[in-house]
């Protein structure tokens, strides 16, 4: 019985959280200088953090596929 409690209290927070979102983005609309913002932040400022990951992917899936590629 617990158990179901739970699951029906879980289905009731999202719902809560769903209509919640659904209701600021529809009362309060973007702001172009805000969107631009987040879009610098995103795109350009975490720039190193996704060059330096893409390196150490790419230098591991070389080193693994190393006897592969030497035929």
């Amino acid at each position: 019985m617990e158990r179901l409690k739970a699951f029906f209290e879980t289905i009731g927070d999202f719902a809560s959280f769903a209509v919640r979102a659904t209701w600021k983005g529809v009362r309060e609309p973007i702001k172009p200088v805000e969107l631009l913002e987040q879009a610098y932040f995103i795109g350009w400022q975490t720039l190193p953090v996704v060059l330096f990951a893409g390196f150490f992917a790419g230098l591991s899936q070389s080193l693994f596929l190393e006897n592969e590629l030497d035929a």
